[in-house]
């Protein structure tokens, strides 16, 4: 009987991660997460222990060669996956972080995830020798972005700020943000910061596809920039490490006929049978060991990709607002690969690659957000490029 039937036991570990698929169809919201139902990693790999157990019994009970030489390649593996776990570096980090800045993202099922209107969030990160890198607190207004407290109603201009964190400002006072920089620099525009930490351009096309900036602008003329860093386009394509991280939300895009399709998160973006072994890659310390986890999940060019987003993201943004003042502004140092995607789709770009080098005015070498004194030199060249536009 437990020969004959052992192969039960055996689907059982198998298609067990799948019980959090089977409740969210039922009682879930088909996003592929059941809230307090996640799989933690340690049952996770529970279940590959119980895989590997159980396919190893079956083929002892059965005496079959084809199952014996399957359960020999999966203990083949999880060999190989120990050794690799002394080789990949160490994830530990070099600072201790507190505060609340966590607590004020709320989930969003448009953007991703927002920042809580009105919120407040404090954020101290000091190094294991006790340096203080920061000691901030994070002022949000009544439209989910973070406060430009310089921006006054004498000026007659709006200018869009999007990007990740380096916009945003993390580690900064508001009035040593970017956009808040642009504003003191310019006397002109008033600034409206929808950085995020961990968000790229498919949350800037996410918001205008949902007519969520124009009818919070009061200014009828402006422009809008947005703030690029390559690892953007990792962002927007999605790769296996930040679809199980701060990514499990965001909204997917992916290019059908020449159209920009929302596809779900980019989790739930994808069948369950792939999400299984996505998760189950996450895990990998050989694919960590050789940088897989990192690479973008796409079929097409994921530079192309986020260039067209970034082209469509212009489009809605001439049409909400009745001018093409759209810019892509290239952080200093970064890779400018994208730069002939983007002049392909008519966007004007500005290069900021050279202003200065990948170590320069950052907030500690381990922390490579830029300082106030970053942001002021950049914001300056860039008011300065906008004169010859």
């Amino acid at each position: 009987m437990l020969k004959k039937y052992f192969w039960l036991v055996f689907l059982l570990f198998l298609f067990f991660p799948f019980t959090e698929n089977i409740l969210d169809y039922f009682i879930g919201d088909n996003d592929g997460i059941v809230t307090k139902w996640g799989l933690h990693d340690k049952i996770f790999w529970i279940h590959i222990w119980g895989v590997a157990i159980s396919l190893t019994i079956w083929a002892w009970l059965s005496k079959n060669f084809l199952l014996a030489n399957l359960s020999a390649t999966v203990w083949l593996w999880i060999l190989v996956e120990i050794i690799f776990s002394f080789l990949v570096p160490s994830a530990s980090s070099p600072f201790n972080s507190t505060g609340n800045y966590g607590e004020i993202f709320k989930k969003d099922s448009l953007i991703g995830y927002q920042l809580t209107p009105l919120g407040e969030g404090t954020a101290t990160k000091v190094t294991l020798a006790n340096d203080t890198v920061y000691d901030v607190t994070y002022h949000i207004d009544a439209h989910s972005r973070r406060l430009t407290p310089n921006n006054h109603d004498s000026l007659s201009n709006y200018a869009l700020f999007f990007g990740g964190s380096f916009t945003f400002g993390e580690g900064l006072h508001g009035h040593e943000t970017m956009p808040s920089l642009f504003t003191k620099y310019t006397q002109q525009y008033n600034s409206y910061n929808y950085g995020m930490s961990g968000c790229g351009p498919h949350q800037m096309y996410a918001f205008f596809e949902n007519n969520l900036v124009q009818p919070t602008i009061k200014e009828k003329n402006g422009s809008c920039f947005y703030i690029y860093i390559a690892d953007h386009i990792n962002r927007m394509n999605g790769t296996v490490n930040n679809m199980f991280s701060f990514g499990e939300t965001h909204p997917r895009y992916v290019l059908e006929e020449g159209e920009m399709v929302r596809k779900g998160s980019h989790k739930s973006g994808h069948p369950a049978i792939f999400r299984y072994f996505f998760e189950l890659a996450s895990k990998s310390n050989i694919l960590l060991y050789f940088g897989m986890l990192n690479k973008p999940i796409t079929l097409g060019d994921p530079i192309e990709n986020t260039a067209k987003l970034i082209g469509a993201a212009k489009k809605l943004h001439q049409k909400q607002f009745g001018n093409d003042n759209f810019y892509v502004v290239i952080y200093p140092s970064e890779d400018t690969a994208i730069i002939p995607y983007l002049e392909k789709e008519k966007i004007t770009v500005i290069d900021l690659s050279h202003l200065f080098g990948p170590l320069d005015y950052r907030l500690h070498p381990r922390d490579l957000h830029p300082t106030k004194e970053g942001n002021e030199l950049m914001i300056k060249e860039l008011v300065e490029r906008l004169k010859t536009q």
